[in-house]
């Protein structure tokens, strides 16, 4: 069957790789990684549900929140559960518009928080049988502007303030607020994780780089707005512009390492696809193998 663009893409484990499009589709594509690799469109079961348009890779399958507020895990290669879901209780449930989900860096715990602040710990239980329970859960007193990062031990989340966005800093096991600072501007990007760094752009064209701290890195970011998705690689992260930017930073102090210029917008993050060369997808949906060598 036709697919979608296809914007978001997961490792779901050593062999297999899977790429879902924007708006809610029950479909993906799943990638089986070898010799020979394969391509194969999976129709997840969702039960006539629409779930969101960027699930995360957990507990070896797909973790994706559903627009009815109930959170499933599916097998990235068949489309089947491989747990029973979580269900908000049905005053909380009702409306409930999840983010989508952060997974934690140990592997064993998901943070999913809603527009409206909720905020859940979500972990697999296997008694009675499999099955995705929140261990945690809290309630923001303001709505989170996106999907929170989860930054080793803490959770980087963002709130709207007065004059500008505010950074919060949550403990990833307790969901306790540790800290809180405001940033120079409004987020229009992330925050999004690069190993031990949380990316931001501010609406002022600042690219931040957050660690569990502080505020590592504040550059101008005169590429334009961020799309997708980006690339780690060692010490480095690769970023695409909605303006038709393909460039590389490194994460210790932001200072860009290489850039090229595409010649046209861009609609999704970069994917690698052979030594330098990067797969993007431009603004009319087509796919461009762009070079990115060292300034």
């Amino acid at each position: 069957p036709e697919l979608p663009a296809l914007i978001n893409n997961y490792e779901l484990d050593a062999t297999h790789r899977a790429f879902s499009p924007a708006g809610g589709s029950d479909r993906i594509l799943t990638e089986t990684l070898g010799a020979k690799p394969t391509l194969q469109v999976v129709r997840l079961e969702l039960g006539g549900q629409v779930g969101n348009d960027q699930p995360a890779a957990f507990g070896g399958g797909l973790l994706l929140p559903l627009t009815s507020g109930v959170i499933g895990l599916f097998n990235g290669e068949s489309g089947e559960p491989m747990a029973a879901p979580f269900i908000p209780a049905t005053s909380a449930g009702a409306n409930l518009q999840w983010y989508p989900p952060s997974v934690a860096s140990h592997g064993n715990s998901a943070i999913v928080a809603s527009v409206r602040g909720d905020l859940l710990r979500i972990i697999v239980e296997q008694d009675p049988q499999p099955h995705l329970t929140a261990s945690q859960q809290t309630q923001s007193d303001a709505p989170f502007v996106a999907a929170p990062a989860v930054i080793n031990d803490f959770i980087v989340a963002i709130v709207r303030g007065a004059q500008a966005d505010v950074l919060r800093r949550y403990d990833a096991e307790s969901l306790q607020m540790a800290a809180a600072s405001d940033l120079p501007g409004r987020v229009i990007w992330g925050p999004v994780r690069a190993n031990d760094v949380a990316l931001v752009m501010t609406d002022q064209g600042r690219l931040l780089g957050l660690d569990a701290a502080s505020v590592r890195f504040d550059v101008a970011a005169s590429q334009g707005p961020v799309v997708g998705q980006p690339v780690v690689d060692g010490g480095q992260v690769t970023l695409t512009s909605q303006a038709g930017s393909l460039w590389s930073i490194k994460l210790a102090d932001g200072q860009t390492i290489r850039q090229v210029d595409v010649g046209e917008t861009l609609s999704s993050g970069p994917v690698p696809f052979a030594g330098d060369r990067y797969l993007v997808t431009g603004g009319d949906g087509t796919l461009h193998i762009v070079p990115l060598t060292s300034n």
